[in-house]
């Protein structure tokens, strides 16, 4: 079945539990509910009824889905050159996403990519048989195994965040994880590249990718307006030890300045969460940010108890406002 076949919806299958969320953002909220309802691109399709398909350049599909655990909504980038096609993250894997991508791009040879491992990234990579990512997230990815959406429903099997149908989550299979170095490239066909850059920060080998022809850099976590959790470091009661020493904010800053040399590049930024199109000149703003953080921890503006979903231990966050951005969080075990 091709796309011309599929049965366009009105609205996404999953429906978030009232009330429910971490934390709430009002602006990014508020920005959300305009683009969902008035963007004139949006799709819905009964091929993968949990994915809003946004078409915001020539060759350039964002696929937005909720989040099952209650954090915020993501979204997927899928950029279709001239030969192949280059899928930015796997989401939960609810919903035939391979599917779906498959009828976007014609059934292009696709190269699926992560920008890291966290589960609302990276938990539909079994929907595929290859996945890229840097070498310094390959142990997290292949921890992953048959029980990764336990935590999603109560001991009664219901939802506990996100209602959804069960039967719609991928059955667990291995995949083959294929690493690569910072500043890899991907060849899309047509002289087309898509650039790999290595951020730390947010998780070890936290990458960005670079899409010259468009001018656009897709940030993942380390850049977005929702709150830019680069400096939170690794939880030592959790199995974040591998590559600990990368999660922080002289890692960030470090790959931060590597990025600004590449700014005459593009003019976008296309985070995972929250508001695309982010400006590429708030770049020396973050690197002040840094600076003001490391040069002095204890100027942070408020501070909060994160607790994780998954029995981690609770660990106290402090939190900076980015002027015109959102805010920093980290940790003194994240500097």
């Amino acid at each position: 079945m091709g796309k011309k076949d599929w049965k366009e919806l009105s609205a996404l299958k999953a429906v978030k539990h009232n009330g429910v969320t971490r934390s709430r953002d009002f602006t990014t909220e508020a920005y959300m509910e305009e683009f969902r309802k008035f963007n004139r691109t949006k799709k819905i399709y009964d091929i993968d009824p949990y994915v809003e398909v946004y078409h915001l350049r020539d060759n350039v599909y964002s696929l937005f889905t909720e989040n099952c655990d209650a954090g915020g909504a993501v979204f997927m980038h899928l950029i279709i050159g001239p030969e192949k096609a280059l899928l930015i993250d796997t989401a939960y894997g609810l919903g035939d996403t391979k599917a779906l991508v498959d009828g976007l791009t014609g059934n292009k040879p696709l190269i699926v990519v992560n920008t890291h491992n966290h589960c609302d990234h990276a938990y539909g990579n079994c929907r595929f048989d290859t996945v890229y990512c840097h070498k310094y997230e390959l142990p997290y990815l292949e921890a992953q195994d048959s029980h990764i959406w336990d935590y999603l429903f109560d001991e009664n099997g219901r939802c506990r965040w996100l209602e959804f149908d069960r039967a719609d989550l991928p059955e667990f299979k291995k995949y083959q994880i294929v690493c690569f170095e910072d500043m890899h490239v991907f060849d899309l066909g047509g002289g087309y590249e898509i650039q790999a850059v290595w951020l730390g920060g947010h998780t070890p080998g936290h990458c960005g990718y670079l899409d010259k022809q468009n001018r656009i850099f897709f940030s993942g976590d380390d850049i977005v307006s929702t709150g830019t959790n680069v400096g939170v470091g690794p939880n030592p009661n959790d199995f974040n030890s591998y590559f600990g020493e990368y999660m922080n904010i002289t890692t960030f800053r470090s790959n931060l300045i590597k990025l600004m040399a590449y700014q005459d590049q593009f003019d976008t930024i296309f985070p995972q969460h929250g508001p695309v199109g982010l400006s590429g000149d708030l770049l020396p703003v973050l690197l002040t940010s840094c600076d003001e953080i490391l040069e002095n921890p204890g100027s942070f503006d408020y501070k909060m108890e994160f607790a994780g979903l998954k029995g981690e231990a609770s660990i106290e966050i402090k939190q900076k406002f980015i002027p015109g951005l959102g805010v920093f969080s980290y940790t003194d075990n994240g500097l």
